[in-house]
């Protein structure tokens, strides 16, 4: 997902282990340390919660930390009240779930804050019947998407589907795409075009075998910077291609 960011945003990850490699030029990696102290000194320890805290001072656009499960979480949703962009995981069954966690200890957010999060996708790990064995094989799927308009006021945009391995979508329940009509001055079947598109491109990558994280970047920052020209040239033309 943070391959679709666009190109040129300053972005800081936030993490325990270095495990994201993002192919942005404006991009910083910090890394939490653990104290060298003996016994109960903490001397020399960094924490997320630092790290959060200090991220803060380069003023960047996103600020992505690997998992939440402490009192970093408040400085993330500050950073996130100042205007900042976020992006974090953490351990939840679902959405009530994960708010719940979120507002108790050692978290402590405010259900004021809730709707500072624009979005929350739930990941799980399902087993699929093969096509031509029969044979269950494990695979991950987002298995919805939920926008949040209030504490306890959730909106279903995507869900899925395990009979037909497919995902429904509800658009017109968020809160995200009018927002998006708003500020971009489009109307619902240009954003709906839009949306297409970019569908389009990402299957275009799928079918060209095209999965290598840099590469994907590349065709992402391509699309940013000239979409027509880019669209005609490549997902248009291919289709072209295929019908001839």
């Amino acid at each position: 997902m943070a391959c679709l960011i666009k190109p040129g945003s300053k972005i800081i990850t936030i993490e325990e282990t270095a495990e994201l490699n993002l192919p942005h030029e404006n991009w910083v990696s910090l890394i939490s340390r653990r104290s060298y102290g003996l016994g109960e000194s903490h001397s020399g320890e960094v924490s997320l919660f630092d790290l959060v805290k200090t991220s803060m001072r380069h003023r960047p656009d996103l600020i992505m930390v690997g998992e939440i499960r402490g009192n970093e979480a408040y400085t993330l949703f500050q950073a996130l009240a100042t205007g900042h962009g976020g992006m974090a995981t953490m351990h939840a069954e679902n959405i009530d779930s994960a708010v719940k966690r979120l507002i108790q200890k050692p978290m402590d957010i405010a259900p004021a804050y809730m709707p500072l999060m624009n979005m929350v996708a739930s990941i799980q790990r399902v087993h699929l019947p093969q096509s031509k064995t029969g044979e269950m094989k494990a695979y991950r799927r987002i298995l919805s998407v939920d926008e949040i308009a209030d504490y306890e006021d959730y909106r279903n945009i995507f869900k899925w589907k395990a009979a037909e391995d497919f995902h429904g979508s509800v658009l017109k329940n968020g809160l995200m795409l009018p927002a998006i009509m708003e500020r971009r001055g489009f109307t619902w079947q240009e954003l709906l075009m839009e949306m297409k598109r970019r569908e389009n491109v990402l299957r275009w990558m799928r079918t060209r075998n095209i999965r290598s994280y840099k590469e994907v970047a590349g065709i992402i920052t391509e699309y940013y910077a000239r979409p027509d020209e880019f669209y005609a040239r490549e997902v248009e033309a291919d289709a072209a291609a295929k019908l001839s």
